[in-house]
């Protein structure tokens, strides 16, 4: 239990840490929302997409559904958003991208406390966009592997955005099949009704 308890405050201290080093460029983001021209600035643009939409719908779920399945030997909620973290993770080495030490092991999915589990997937989010904002255009078509595949870097990239993409789709239909509408939707609703 003792162990349990440092293992979270450690990975807790870790992940707000590199999140507050990045937090001038989400600010930038956000505020600015401007991106470099070309393959990178399209690239974050569909990151920008799929983060709000994740880290949105992650925190409308409420801690006691992160551990509910659909069936037994399917991924949970809790399991489905460490997945995207991990597989990030990977991904991006195949781009010379080493992932923070704290996303560079195999008990991601083991990981159900929904804070962990935000936090643990911001930092992917920002490992992603790290990766993409250093890879100038130019490198963008250096050869690599992917997947027993040759590929590119910008092939890497492109990878990594729609495993995210294909989880948040796999992420809304969990939401619905536990009533919880996605925040976005919820919002347009909300602006319809208004309208009337």
């Amino acid at each position: 239990m003792k162990r349990t308890i440092n293992a979270s405050i450690v990975i807790l201290f870790i992940v707000c840490n590199y999140l507050s080093v990045n937090a001038e460029n989400r600010h930038h983001r956000t505020t600015a929302n401007t991106h470099p021209g070309g393959i990178r600035g399209e690239l974050l643009l569909q990151l920008d997409d799929a983060e709000e939409k994740l880290l949105s719908l992650a925190q409308a779920v409420p801690q006691e559904k992160y551990t509910w399945r659909p069936q037994k030997g399917v991924r949970s909620i809790s399991e489905v958003y460490m997945h995207i973290a991990d597989g990030t993770s990977r991904l991006l080495r195949n781009a010379d991208f080493e992932p923070p030490a704290i996303l560079d092991d195999d008990y991601l999915e083991q990981i159900t406390d929904k804070e962990k589990v935000i936090n643990l997937l911001k930092l992917a989010l920002e490992h992603t966009r790290d990766a993409i904002i250093k890879t100038p255009d130019a490198k963008m078509n250096i050869r690599t592997t992917l997947l027993g595949k040759r590929t590119t870097y910008r092939g890497v990239f492109l990878q990594v955005i729609t495993h995210m993409h294909e989880h948040l789709g796999q992420s809304i239909a969990y939401a619905r099949m536990n009533d919880i509408v996605p925040p976005w939707t919820a919002k347009e609703m909300q602006q319809q009704e208004k309208s009337k």
